[in-house]
């Protein structure tokens, strides 16, 4: 058990390594198995229709950016309206924010100089009269503002990128899915066939459950959260409703970043009323969506304890940036099912339990193993229990009691 847990950790590590080394080649790669789990069954069920895959996969995509490009269309018009109105109050929104940090900070008997804030509009730093000495605020920030153009010209071109490759991956993918089944399981050695379709299955299943019930959710809570702030008189309620509708696809960290600036742009907005209506709005968004949504659209995809959740969002972050934390969590239940079951059946001798684990995840099935039943007439006893706590298989000299009695 001790070696095994070393060669799992030893593996986990080359696994960590090897995605931090390829973090370049790992945003369409993940969103491209996002896209093969959320178009995949609607291709296999054409398929078991008749279509041929290739067929099914290019109506299905056909359709997919059909979808898309209809919600642009109604979308786009009134979120540029609102971002356009946005870029115009940005400087307002700035001047005023400073001044609410000032005020602050003087309610406070805080000095901003002390802490390196300082007067935000400064004619030049320590120097001769002139400012010869040091560059000056506008030319520090100017300098500061093409780096950051540029570095947001690369990733808006990488980003671009990664939306073309990711569908033409999952395209191809996805026509040859059955091959590369069919491939996996010829090269799969035949004693380990019965144990691990099963368990690929319900990785399978699992996976598949949380993209497609995430991204549900997510669509639900974006819709609720901008009908809810527009009823408050929310200013850019649009693209805040919707920037809290995409980030609830990171569990438990999601929902806070859209609570923050519905909060913040109502403080600047509306004063502190605006700001205790928004946050209210987004708990009641936010409570809809744990008590009824929720357990009803995801069920018992991914069971984790909160404190796994976070662990794995950091792992994900650190080795991938947004997309690692998109694929974190059903990442960390792939790794749960692998470990459930190994310890099952490796270190308990509990088989049944590769018969009972396909309801353990329903709703309504207690977890648990329920006790094989033996016909009444079964000469057949229960295997003894070894030392660490498994079974033993019987050996060829071991008899049944009956046939010792009777010899």
């Amino acid at each position: 058990m001790s070696w095994s847990l070393i060669g799992c950790l030893a593996l986990a590590g080359s696994v960590a390594y090897l995605l931090a080394y390829l973090r370049d080649v790992f945003p369409p790669i993940a969103l491209a198995l996002i896209l093969i789990f959320l178009l995949n069954p609607m291709v296999s069920r054409l398929e078991r229709h008749r279509v041929r895959r290739g067929l099914g996969t290019a109506l299905i995509y056909l359709v997919f950016i059909g979808a898309v490009a209809l919600g642009l269309s109604l979308l786009v018009p009134p979120l540029a309206a609102q971002i356009n109105a946005l870029v115009d109050r940005g400087p307002q929104i700035q001047a005023d924010t400073i001044s609410g940090i000032e005020s602050f900070a003087d309610r406070l008997n805080i000095d901003l100089s002390a802490v390196g804030l300082g007067t935000l509009v400064d004619e030049g730093q320590v120097g001769d009269g002139n400012g010869a000495g040091g560059s000056s605020f506008i030319e520090d920030w100017g300098s500061r503002l093409f780096a950051g153009a540029g570095r947001f010209a690369t990733g808006a071109l990488h980003t671009i990128l990664n939306f073309i490759l990711a569908p033409v991956f999952a395209a191809y993918l996805l026509i040859d899915l059955p091959k590369i089944k069919k491939a996996g399981l010829h090269y799969m050695p035949p004693r380990y066939r019965e144990e691990l379709l099963p368990v690929l299955e319900r990785i399978g299943n699992t996976v598949g459950a949380f993209f497609r019930g995430q991204l549900l959710v997510a669509a639900i809570v974006g819709v609720m959260s901008c009908v809810a702030f527009a009823i408050i008189g929310l200013p850019f309620w649009l693209p805040i409703g919707l920037l809290a509708g995409f980030f609830n696809i990171i569990p438990l960290i999601g929902p806070f970043v859209g609570g923050a600036a519905a909060t913040i742009v109502g403080a600047i907005e509306g004063g502190p009323s605006l700001s205790i209506k928004a946050a209210v709005a987004m708990l009641i968004v936010q409570q809809i969506d744990n008590h009824f949504i929720s357990p009803k659209v995801m069920g018992w995809a991914v069971r984790l304890h909160p404190v796994a959740v976070m662990i794995a969002l950091i792992l994900g972050a650190s080795l991938g940036g947004i997309w690692g934390m998109l694929l974190a969590v059903p990442m960390m239940g792939v790794a749960k099912i692998l470990f459930v079951h190994y310890y099952e059946t490796r270190v308990l001798g509990n088989w049944d339990y590769q018969r009972a684990a396909a309801g353990v995840d329903h709703p309504d099935v207690e977890p648990g193993i329920p006790e094989p039943e033996l016909p009444a007439d079964a000469t057949t006893k229960r295997l003894p229990k070894s030392k660490g706590g498994g079974t033993e298989p019987p050996t060829r000299s071991e008899k049944p009691a009956e046939a010792k009695k009777g010899s």
